[in-house]
């Protein structure tokens, strides 16, 4: 969907419903999680130093948490999808 570096973020809508977040970095990191109509769902990426490059974690934030979060963050690279 796109990709960030520190202190920034990146937003999508889902379909309500089972979903997979995936992150790459050195490792690939992954998430499961279930969107109901009308959610905001916030994914914290938190990095870590890797042998070559960082590798990363991923964990569901508090909506209140998320959306204090982004108010400290700038917009990442989003990636249209045809989809």
């Amino acid at each position: 969907m796109g990709y960030t570096r520190g202190a920034q973020y990146i937003y999508f809508n889902l379909e309500p419903g089972s979903h997979k977040i995936l992150s790459k970095a050195e490792n690939w990191a992954e998430i499961d999680f279930t969107a109901a109509p009308g959610d905001i769902i916030f994914i914290q990426q938190d990095p870590a130093m890797g042998f070559l490059i960082a590798r990363n974690s991923l964990r569901k934030l508090q909506e209140y948490e998320g959306k204090y979060q982004v108010k400290h963050l700038t917009l990442g690279t989003i990636i249209k999808t045809n989809k």
